[in-house]
């Protein structure tokens, strides 16, 4: 085992080093492919299914779509403060910190019926070959977080956009424990119609 560094011997501070590790996860570390299972397919989109992991479905679309504005939906997608203005399962989606590259998130989910869930994630963009990732793992810090809603355990994942002779492709990955007791016919929904709904949301606010 290496011995440790000294306080002094590194050349960020502190606050700079903490900042550039969360980074690091967040865009070097797509999630992995887990066996996906085609589950529906919808207006140019692949919605599959990932082999269970404990309390998480991995949930994996792609998007094949012509008619569509790749700028606008960067715009979209790179300003996570006001992703609540575009999917409905947000009742709130509020920047508490930024630093550096990364956003630090409050997320709000609503559904009818259950108690509303709330996390704090941290979500930073990076550039890919012909466009662009935007990702996001739950947040070490939750200081952020009201009180007054059940805590998500688990939320990751990505949306990464590019475009190729005017067709943009786009692909979403979800990890997500929603926490809690949730009726298995809302769980049915949280990893069906919902993400459908989520993808038909997003096109919907770019135009296409």
């Amino acid at each position: 085992m290496p011995a440790p560094a000294r306080p002094d011997a590194h050349p960020l501070p502190r606050r700079a080093r903490g900042t550039a590790l969360v980074l690091v996860g967040l865009l070097a570390a797509p999630l992995a492919h887990a066996g996906w299972t085609v589950t529906a397919t919808q207006a140019g989109c692949t919605y599959q299914r990932g082999s269970a992991e404990g309390d998480i479905t991995p949930i994996r679309v792609e998007c094949d779509w012509t008619g569509v504005d790749a700028a606008r939906l960067h715009s979209v997608l790179s300003d996570p403060g006001n992703h609540d203005r575009v999917f409905s399962g947000l009742g709130e989606a509020t920047v508490v910190e930024r630093r550096g590259a990364v956003n630090r998130v409050y997320q709000r989910f609503v559904a009818k019926g259950i108690t509303d869930r709330e996390v704090v994630v941290d979500f930073a963009m990076s550039d890919v070959p012909g466009g662009r990732r935007y990702a996001w793992s739950k947040a070490p810090d939750q200081s952020a977080l009201r009180g007054d809603g059940v805590e998500v355990p688990a939320n990751s994942g990505k949306w990464e956009v590019t475009e190729v002779d005017g067709r943009v492709r786009l692909v979403y990955e979800l990890r997500l424990a929603v926490g809690g007791m949730v009726p298995g016919f809302l769980m049915k929904w949280f990893q069906g119609g919902a993400i459908q709904q989520t993808i038909g949301e997003l096109r919907r606010a770019v135009g296409g």
